[in-house]
């Protein structure tokens, strides 16, 4: 492939009226050089090659279409998933080349009298970029327009879309090739991505038919970010580390990114009550309000964006100083995309991250509603997540092996920007292992086994597979039952790393036994080993959970609700216990700090509670550690009050998401906010069509014999009943209102 073009007349695709050079190309859209293969992929574009453009979040991938289509006669072709965005992306590239018509957007919110306004812009040859969506191009009348103009290039963003087994599946971009193939001249086609394993890779060229195809893989390496992975706090102490740490970025800017909308307005809050100017992002806010915090971000009025992953994806803001994962992502796909958004102008940045195991039974939950296939799927990239952060090898290195890349290294260099590489280990040699593995692939599962069935036997465990196969009988049965689970995961991706095992193409569940046959595997040929981090010790500074108060804390909270005759987590809940247990508070100011804690709960039981944690920091000679305000004070705006009226007076749902511009959810939020504050509301009139006063007593009956205050179980136990999510949210938030102390 060469690197320099020829400009030259390609098949009558290529503007014979300009004999510009690519710098002059490059020139118009405000740049003096290239990224690390953008030259080469749109020179092979210009050649009419089919071409697959792998490039890290910031990488240019755009420039790779947008500047052929200033070379090519006729229109380029734009396929992307994100409507939302592509009025922006259309108006970026208008901007830069400072021609009011030269992008346009053709999708289901264009109109129809806008859009044939387009289409003859396009007949005419003002226009020359449009983008449109996969639905878009299903509409018959629309393949017709685009086999009456001249299509000389097809680019299909985030094209990872294709495949059943990307992170970001969407069934129609599996219906593209389809589409296209009805038209009279077939255009090249250019693929990008900035996540896609090597399966995935291969399904997009499968999928879409590419001929002939160029692959151009950047390196997936973001040198100038740092990657740090902690497990989680209880609450307040989760919520006290994330303040720290945006204040350890003054004035700089930051996503923080959650499961859940209603973390992200309490996260947001908290960092507000600690003077940093930060604003929440979700789905459930109005489009008006969404956008407000959207250009609040990008013109530096906001510093911090608390969102749901439905924010930054083409939000063009380069000095991103931090990007937080109050949460586990549901995939290294969506950790990598997310923290890519951070030091896009090469400048150090920090990616810190908090896990916890309750984050993958969440993601579980929500996976049940999805059929087999789906289900499938989903799970395979929860549990490439949970390998990474819990993995003891180089964070950076993992991420790289995933996307197929070689790393020879096994650490982030002489920077240690991990934490991994930032820890002294222990290293432990499962060489012999590994030979024992590929060994017994040979001679047991030549055609492959999977990861699982891995795993199992090394571990030991009998399963019906293991029996029924006789594997307990074999040489690795146990062989690893010494070391942890996610220790043998290690094991197998250190295999994979350095060949000994090898992906199956066909599924990536399975591997397949390595190129080395037992014969040429020497001690010198590879190298496997575990790492065990070596714990430091804690500063002074670090918050601590104290266990033995936490669990006097619960003991004498349990003999209160026993008495009452109502569940311990309605006296005090286990947040509210666990932030005791970690803030010690001993006055009953500093109570009023902590989670869950109401102005009724403090003067009601902080007689019992304050005299065990006195006692305790006595004992143990400590003090109270609340220099970060984690809880914010339930103000009662004119919107709360007239919120609460609303309630009084029963009025409707949909009423009340009126009132607030929000959906369900961000209703439901507001009022548990005012419930768990100390105010008593009566929602009954909310869910009594789908909860009548009989099944509302066995719910509560069942939920006050709960030891934990959880949604999911009393969804199991009634789940015959079919009663939607957020109509159970308002049956237990009946519970927190009426019954609660």
């Amino acid at each position: 492939m060469q690197n320099e073009m020829d400009i030259t007349p390609l098949e009558a695709k290529v503007n014979t009226d300009s004999s510009l050079e690519l710098t002059e190309l490059l020139a118009r859209f405000g740049l003096e050089r290239f990224r690390p293969l953008q030259k080469e992929a749109i020179t092979a574009v210009l050649r009419g090659k089919d071409s697959l453009v792998l490039m890290p979040t910031g990488g240019g991938k755009s420039l790779c279409y947008q500047l052929p289509s200033l070379a090519l006669n006729g229109c380029t072709v734009v396929v992307s998933p994100l409507i939302a965005l592509m009025k922006d992306q259309a108006d970026s590239v208008n901007k830069k080349l400072k021609r009011e018509h030269y992008a346009h957007v053709l999708n289901s919110s264009i109109s129809a009298g806008k859009q044939t306004e387009i289409k003859a812009k396009v007949h005419e040859g003002e226009t020359k970029l449009i983008y449109v969506s996969p639905e878009w191009l299903s509409v018959e009348g629309n393949q017709a327009f685009l086999d009456s103009i001249d299509v000389p290039l097809i680019a299909i963003d985030e094209a990872h879309c294709v495949s059943e087994w990307g992170h970001d599946f969407r069934p129609e971009y599996r219906n593209i090739r389809k589409y296209l193939s009805g038209l009279s001249n077939q255009p090249t086609i250019i693929c990008l991505t900035a996540t896609a394993t090597p399966f995935v890779q291969q399904d997009i060229i499968d999928n879409l038919k590419l001929k002939d195809v160029n692959v151009f893989k950047a390196s997936f390496n973001r040198p100038n970010l740092s990657y740090f992975i902690k497990p989680k706090l209880p609450q307040a102490a989760l919520h006290q580390a994330i303040a720290k740490e945006v204040l350890k970025h003054p004035q700089e800017t930051g996503i923080i990114y959650c499961m859940y909308r209603k973390t992200t307005e309490e996260v947001a809050e908290m960092l507000q009550n600690n003077g940093i100017k930060a604003m929440a992002y979700h789905g459930g806010l109005p489009t008006k309000e969404r956008m407000e915090v959207q250009n609040a971000f990008t013109s530096g009025k906001v510093h911090v964006v608390v969102a749901t992953i439905a924010f930054g994806m083409g939000i063009d803001k380069a000095d991103v100083r931090f990007v937080i994962h109050h949460d586990l992502p549901k995939s290294i796909e969506n950790y990598y995309q997310e923290t890519g958004r951070a030091g896009r102008d090469g400048k150090p940045s920090r990616c810190l991250g908090f896990y916890s195991e309750k984050d993958v039974k969440s993601y579980a939950r929500r996976f049940k509603d999805l059929n087999e296939a789906e289900r499938q799927r989903a799970s395979q990239l929860l549990e490439s997540m949970h390998d990474f952060v819990l993995s003891g090898t180089c964070r950076r290195a993992f991420v790289l092996r995933y996307f197929g890349e070689k790393v020879e290294h096994n650490s982030c260099l002489e920077n240690n920007t991990c934490d991994n590489c930032a820890q002294k280990y222990e290293t432990t040699d499962l060489q012999e292992m590994a030979k024992e593995i590929l060994s017994w692939m040979n001679n047991n599962t030549p055609k492959g086994a999977s990861k699982k069935m891995i795993q199992t036997l090394l571990l030991g465990r009998i399963t019906p597979a293991i029996t029924t196969a006789k594997f307990e009988e074999s040489s690795v049965f146990g062989l690893g039952k010494t070391l942890r689970p996610n220790s043998i995961r290690e094991l197998i991706e250190m295999a994979l790393n350095v060949g000994v095992l090898q992906r199956d193409p066909s599924n990536p569940l399975n591997v397949l036994p390595g190129k080395w046959s037992n014969e040429n595997l020497s001690p010198s040929s590879f190298s496997v080993s575990l790492q065990k981090r070596i714990d430091r010790p804690k500063a002074s500074n670090e918050i601590t959970f104290h266990q033995d108060l936490y669990d006097m804390l619960k003991a004498s909270c349990r003999r209160k609700a026993e008495s009452l005759n109502i569940p311990s987590f309605l006296v005090f809940s286990d947040t509210a216990l666990k932030e005791t247990a970690t803030y010690l508070p001993t006055t009953p100011e500093n109570f009023l700090a902590v989670q869950g804690v109401s102005d009724r709960k403090s003067r009601k039981f902080g007689q019992f509670v304050l005299p065990i944690v006195q006692q305790f920091t006595k004992d143990n000679d400590l003090e109270a550690n609340l220099s970060i305000q984690t809880k914010g004070v339930m103000k009662k705006s004119a919107q709360k009050v007239k919120l609460i009226e609303m309630i009084d007076k029963k009025m409707t749902l949909d009423a009340l998401e009126g009132f607030l511009g929000g959906d369900q959810d961000h209703v439901i939020n507001e009022l548990e906010t005012i419930v768990m504050a100390g105010t008593k509301l009566n929602v009954q009139h909310l869910f009594s069509e789908e909860v009548d006063e009989e099944l509302y007593d066995e719910m509560w009956d069942f939920y006050r014999g709960l030891k934990e205050d959880q949604l999911g179980p009393l969804e199991e136990e009634f789940d015959e009943e079919e009663i939607p999510e957020h109509i159970l949210r308002l049956v237990r938030l009946q519970f927190h209102a009426m019954h609660g102390l």
